[in-house]
């Protein structure tokens, strides 16, 4: 007898541009796949940055995890799913040989404590602080020139382009901040421009 295929609204590459972070809404269900013989994790998503699916919408979509995947976020986040709920994991779409096929498949990245939400400190370092070291000269001028960028979420080509002194000059003073897993200048950073 036939197995009859579930329809849901699926996570697909098609979704997301290469990597998307990603909120968990569920603890997630067992079951049945074609590729496994024991059940897979199927959890529900949202999308966290960039607000909405490529697609568009935010409605949630169901995401069965691989088995790499799986192990990735319960060494991550713990074997009881439970405590997933709420969580941000990364989400990568990567070509690869399934069965003599190339096809997209995701894969979970965990983030890292730095790229996890928290809450902002105030700077301690920076030309404003009595007795401070005082930013280099070239990054003062990139923060001068991408002054737009402070208080926002870098977008891939800016943070791609950005010198690697100058990131780690800006991470160092605490003015790089990771905001739902992306990098951001804080806007704190306007005060080492006065």
């Amino acid at each position: 007898m036939p197995k009859a295929r579930r329809l849901g609204n699926y996570l697909k590459a098609t979704d997301f541009d290469n990597t998307i972070i990603v909120r968990i809404e569920t603890p997630g269900t067992l079951r049945d796949t074609d590729l496994r013989e024991d059940k897979a994790l199927e959890l529900s998503v949202t999308p966290h940055i960039p607000p909405q699916w490529k697609t568009g919408g935010r409605d949630p979509k169901d995401w069965t995890l691989n088995r790499t995947s799986e192990s990735t976020l319960l060494e991550a986040l713990g074997e009881n799913t439970n405590n997933w709920t709420g969580k941000l994991t990364r989400v990568n779409s990567v070509k690869q040989n399934v069965m003599g096929n190339m096809k997209d498949v995701l894969y979970s990245e965990a983030l890292t404590p730095e790229e996890q939400p928290k809450t902002q400190e105030k700077i301690t370092t920076g030309s404003t602080t009595p007795g401070a070291t005082n930013i280099t000269e070239e990054t003062t001028r990139w923060l001068r020139y991408h002054e737009l960028l402070i208080g926002e979420v870098i977008d891939e080509g800016s943070w791609n382009n950005m010198p690697k002194p100058i990131k780690q000059e800006l991470a160092g003073l605490n003015l790089i901040v990771y905001v739902d897993g992306y990098p951001t200048l804080s806007p704190d950073t306007a005060q080492v421009l006065t």
